[in-house]
């Protein structure tokens, strides 16, 4: 498996809830905007943030799948738009 640490600045006009900065993300989709595979997200102030906990939050879930008998790795996807659809908004995970 593949885990997708994903960063991405927040597009406020598209999402006017969130407060401006970055999201991370772990995914287990290539697709950024499936947001039916995210594993965990959450907001950082700066770019580089998003990114560092991005990359620590799936390197955590690919050593706990490895450690439950799979194989895994970490991509990173750092975009440069907000790939999340304003319907997001409303989603919680585990709801």
């Amino acid at each position: 498996m593949i885990f997708q640490a994903v960063s991405n600045p927040i597009d406020t006009d598209l999402h006017p809830t969130v407060p401006p900065g970055y999201r991370w993300a772990v995914s287990t989709n290539e697709d950024p905007s499936d947001v039916s595979a995210c594993l965990g997200a959450g907001w950082a102030p700066d770019e580089s943030s998003a990114a560092w906990i991005a990359d620590q939050s799936a390197t955590i879930a690919a050593s706990a799948y490895r450690m439950a008998g799979g194989t895994a790795s970490v991509a990173m996807q750092a975009l440069d738009y907000d790939p999340i659809p304003a319907e997001a908004d409303e989603l919680s995970i585990g709801a």
